[in-house]
């Protein structure tokens, strides 16, 4: 994430931990109500006119001119009143005429209140205003949790102006997260916030595109951002909900009878009271039941991370991840180690119990996956959490594993796991630790090839892949077969010519780059023309398209880890051509090492053969928007070499 604002703490003391259940007592001992609000609209201004927006928006289909909220809360729950005025700017917005509203109504945990709307048609010299009726207004159950409220704007066109709001009603009142930016454009959008005076909220603004937020009326509950873009999705970022603009609110203590209750505690808290719940205590204290298997795995090994790779091995092959993520369990170790299979928490807790047993420091660490978003460091919650990883401590050094997939070597997290920061369970030193970005995943090539007069290149092709490519390629050929993955291989990289032969090496060996060895005969990469023969020198290496063509980024580029693509390329040359033209030899770097590229092409003496070698090296993975034109001009230089061909004429 961009980054994350942490606005002031609540004025509170934070005493002890009290029982949720004093909360739920004094909720229904209140006689405050907020039913007694009545459908009034937020706003009775009549909109901007058409024409001062659509000349401002040419491309785009519509325009929310203003979102208006306000959260209110009481004893009896949560009021979020939603107002939303929107112009049609093409045929295709007039789907916008259209408002459907879920809610989640089981339990009777939602209910939509109060909905309104109005269509605005200006008519040269007025606006025409028609309201919705109230029989158009629609409710259906969707499935079993969730409901939805439904209505048509009347009198929708392109050009008009709609306006509808409704409240949501929440029976509870621990959190709210309001979101400010849209699919469209937004001018303005604004949020009042008013809590009951005995309830204390904390408020984080997440603002991964650094808007400025304002405060409205020197009111530090009421906040405002203006001309927000469109949520749009862009290549390169996991979830853009991560970074799109949202006040996110927490309800962390109230007040009653004279007494401040703390609900959101802090972290030191946090962990204790996991500890005190005992929620992973058990799991780590010193028990004899393993220790026969532990001597018997590790009883000859004397260096520390050995001891805890045999371990790992051991805990990789033996218990079996069921795809599930997960941050704790109630099964016992012994269930975990004697079923054979678990969710993520079960192996990470099983891996963690085994190295500690071996008398080596070691302790769980909360981790949110990339597609659950990132954790909150303001919100000791854990909801954030949906997974453990181990937390191991090598002479002062840290080790963090996740033994959950058997494809992937000790010293490499799996890539789910690349989000940041953990938070590790220590019992009296719970904290945050980064995860560390992992090693370099490389691809590389090497060939020895011959050139003929018809544009054929034959020889022998050797590719290597290292860290995740090397896993992926792996999972690939587990999910089918080596033939079935050469052959779509083939179709995919050689789709005119074919591999005669093929030998891979370390197939089974995660802990070792991945290779397959091809002797091939291919017309792929030349081309024909008369006397002339066009190729193409970096082979499957070459990009077909730049992969940052845009002009500019709303969100950041997210590359996942370090990568290096490498080549030496060697072609023999047929005989009775000679060089026409070759391709510049270039190097570039970003600043700091963040990106560097060589590409040098040369002739072999005496004359027949060419030599091609190529590194492009990716070592800073995340890059903001306002690093994105540094980004760009580097893929640029790249994709203009691998645009270049070597020309060749027959004398």
């Amino acid at each position: 994430m961009k980054s994350i604002h942490n606005m002031a703490p609540p004025a509170y003391p934070i005493p002890m931990m009290k029982s949720f259940m004093g909360l739920l007592i004094f909720l229904f001992a209140s006689l405050l109500s907020l039913q007694s609000q009545t459908a009034v609209w937020e706003v009775q201004t009549p909109p901007l006119l058409p024409f001062q927006v659509i000349d401002t928006f040419p491309d785009e289909e519509a325009v929310i001119l203003l979102k208006k909220g306000r959260i209110t809360t009481g004893f009896d729950g949560m009021y979020v009143s939603t107002f939303v005025r929107m112009i049609i700017l093409k045929e295709a917005g007039l789907e916008n005429a259209e408002v459907n509203i879920p809610y989640l109504a089981k339990g009777g945990a939602q209910n939509i209140v109060f909905p309104l709307a109005r269509t605005w048609n200006w008519d040269g010299k007025t606006f025409q205003k028609t309201e919705l009726k109230r029989k158009d207004i629609h409710e259906a159950k969707l499935d079993n949790e969730v409901s939805e409220v439904s209505f048509v704007l009347p009198q929708v066109k392109v050009g008009s102006i709609i306006d509808y709001q409704f409240y949501l009603k929440k029976r509870s009142i621990v959190s709210y997260n309001w979101r400010f930016q849209s699919k469209y454009p937004t001018l303005r959008n604004e949020l009042k916030f008013h809590r009951n005076e005995e309830m204390f909220y904390q408020k984080v603004f997440q603002n991964g595109l650094n808007l400025e937020l304002q405060t409205v009326e020197d009111d530090e509950n009421h906040w405002l951002l203006e001309h927000i873009p469109a949520m749009e999705e862009e290549p390169f970022i996991d979830n853009i909900k991560d970074y799109a603009p949202k006040m996110m609110l927490q309800l962390a203590a109230y007040a009653g009878e004279g007494i401040v209750e703390t609900l959101l505690l802090d972290w030191e808290e946090f962990t204790k009271d996991i500890y005190d719940r005992k929620l992973l205590g058990r799991y780590l204290k010193k028990d004899k039941t393993y220790a026969a298997t532990v001597k018997q795995l590790v009883g000859a090994i004397q260096k520390k991370e050995d001891k805890i790779k045999r371990l790992y091995d051991y805990v990789q092959h033996e218990v079996k991840w069921n795809g599930e993520f997960e941050s704790f369990t109630d099964k016992k170790i012994s269930e975990i180690h004697r079923s054979g299979k678990g969710n993520s928490a079960e192996i990470t807790l099983l891996l963690t119990h085994l190295i500690r047993a071996a008398g080596i420091e070691a302790y769980p660490m909360l981790v949110s996956t990339r597609d659950h978003g990132p954790p909150i460091e303001a919100f000791p919650l854990m909801r954030q959490f949906n997974s453990l990883l181990c937390y191991a401590i090598v002479d002062d050094n840290p080790m963090i594993l996740d033994a959950i997939d058997p494809l992937l070597p000790f010293s490499r997290l799996p890539e789910k796991d690349l989000n940041g920061m953990g938070f590790v369970l220590e019992k009296d030193n719970g904290r945050w630790e980064a995860i560390p970005q992992p090693a370099q995943t490389s691809h590389n090539i090497m060939t020895q090839l011959q050139l003929n007069e018809e544009g054929v290149l034959s020889g022998i092709l050797r590719e290597q892949w290292k860290g995740y490519l090397a896993y992926d390629y792996r999972l690939a050929i587990q999910a089918s077969s080596s033939e079935e993955f050469v052959s779509a291989y083939q179709a995919e990289k050689l789709p005119q010519g074919e591999i005669l032969d093929y030998t891979f090496e370390d197939l089974e060996t995660v802990d070792q780059p991945l290779s397959i060895s091809m002797t091939i005969a291919t017309p792929d990469f030349c081309q024909q023309t008369g006397e002339y023969l066009y190729l193409s020198p970096l082979l499957m290496m070459r990009w077909e398209e730049n992969p940052f063509s845009q002009s500019e980024r709303i969100y950041p580029v997210d590359l996942h880890y370090p990568t290096t693509y490498s080549g030496l390329i060697v072609i023999e040359l047929p005989e009775g051509y000679q060089i026409e033209s070759l391709p510049k030899s270039s190097k570039m770097k970003l600043p700091e090492d963040e990106m560097s590229f060589a590409y040098f092409v040369q002739v072999m003496p005496p004359g027949k053969s060419i030599q091609i070698q190529y590194q492009f090296q990716i070592n800073k993975t995340l890059y903001s928007p306002d690093e994105y034109p540094n980004l760009k001009l580097m893929y640029d230089v790249v994709m203009a070499r691998h645009s270049e061909q070597i020309v060749l004429r027959k004398q």
